[in-house]
């Protein structure tokens, strides 16, 4: 099946008021009493406090954490490749925490910004200007989330009017773009899930303190593999299923509690990486990696 029918490429946009406004008499002060040039500091307001826009920010960071661990990597213009198998996954992920920020926003703009803004002139002092502070209903169209679609290019699809040479030529780049790409895309989920995978077995393996998240993010990516997995490819299948069995029965506290539970995921965990290693080998040799080829 093509990757054209097998996957779709999707962007996040996540807007957000800053809350920040450049102070130009300020920053002619600063510039004038340091004898520097006009142009040498900028004076930024911060008209609320940090702390004031820190659940929107935390909201919009959940947001872009989630697009990014249930897609793959396509182009650098912030599309990124979403398989057909992970639609769901990341649809009924993104949902609830659009809900989280746009309740943060909600909260902002009807309860912490009229507080902020009534005293304001206190905080900023010399610095205040009421005309830096919109009404909260020109705010509201500020912050954001929407996802954008695209299809996946097909090259079989270009129909701009060339001379056949030309047109096959073109045609033959846009498969040969999309194929790089999508080789970049599994590498970066081998790669991925290595790097997870050994962060944990280094953790385990010492005497650090670590987070429930350093393994239930590992046992999460376990289970995202198969659907991320958009070649296919039955070595990763058989290695993220093997893994996601033996990450399912690592339970934080026991392994926080017990030095021979520890020891043993840290042993489990290395066990997985070495195969891993191999399979990544071969991999890379089937892609034309070791020969120079752009991945």
């Amino acid at each position: 099946m093509s990757i054209v029918t097998k996957a779709m490429l999707v962007s996040i946009h996540v807007g957000m008021w800053t809350g920040q406004r450049l102070d130009k008499r300020a920053s002619a002060r600063v510039v004038r009493d340091a004898n520097a040039a006009a142009d040498a500091a900028r004076v930024n307001k911060h008209l609320v406090p940090k702390a004031a826009l820190a659940p929107i920010v935390e909201a919009a960071g959940k947001l872009r954490k989630h697009f990014y661990a249930t897609t793959l990597p396509w182009r650098d213009n912030g599309d990124r490749l979403l398989p057909r198998a992970a639609y769901h996954m990341f649809v009924e992920g993104y949902a609830p925490l659009k809900d989280e920020f746009e309740a943060a926003v909600d909260r902002f703009l009807n309860v912490t910004y009229p507080t902020e803004r009534d005293r304001a002139e206190f905080r900023m002092g010399d610095m205040f200007d009421p005309g830096d502070y919109p009404t909260p209903l020109s705010l509201a169209h500020r912050f954001y989330t929407r996802v954008e679609v695209n299809a996946v290019p097909d090259a079989g699809d270009f129909r701009v009017e060339l001379d056949a040479d030309e047109s096959r030529r073109i045609r033959d780049e846009i498969a040969d773009n999309v194929n790089t790409r999508l080789r970049s895309a599994v590498t970066d989920l081998w790669d991925r899930l290595y790097d997870t995978l050994e962060a944990f077995a280094e953790r385990m393996a010492s005497d650090t303190k670590f987070y429930d998240t350093t393994v239930s993010n590992l046992q999460a990516l376990a289970r995202a593999v198969p659907a991320l997995n958009v070649t296919d490819d039955p070595d990763l299948a058989r290695l993220a299923d093997r893994l996601a069995d033996r990450a399912a029965l690592w339970d934080p506290k026991e392994i926080r509690a017990d030095r021979n539970a520890r020891d043993a995921a840290a042993e489990e965990a290395r066990e997985v990486l070495d195969e891993m290693s191999d399979f990544m080998v071969k991999f890379r040799a089937v892609n034309g990696e070791n020969s120079g080829d752009e991945a």
